[in-house]
């Protein structure tokens, strides 16, 4: 799960870049929606594995003390 929390900060690079390149066009609304719908994906997985991966962490500490 810390893997999975680690990769996807830095995903969050690679979608801006296309939203910064996606100001050349015309419409820039129609182009930057389907990203920021990635961006909200991306967000709602980092919270659930963080939080799986803290429960996770805690539940181990636990069996160990």
């Amino acid at each position: 799960m810390s893997i999975v929390t680690g990769l996807g900060l830095p995903s969050f690079v690679f979608i801006f870049g296309d939203i910064i390149n996606s100001f050349a066009g015309n419409d820039i609304l129609e182009a930057v929606r389907p990203m920021c719908l990635e961006f909200v994906i991306i967000g709602i997985a980092i919270w659930i594995t963080s939080y799986l991966y803290y429960a996770l962490l805690v539940s181990m500490a636990e069996r160990v003390g």
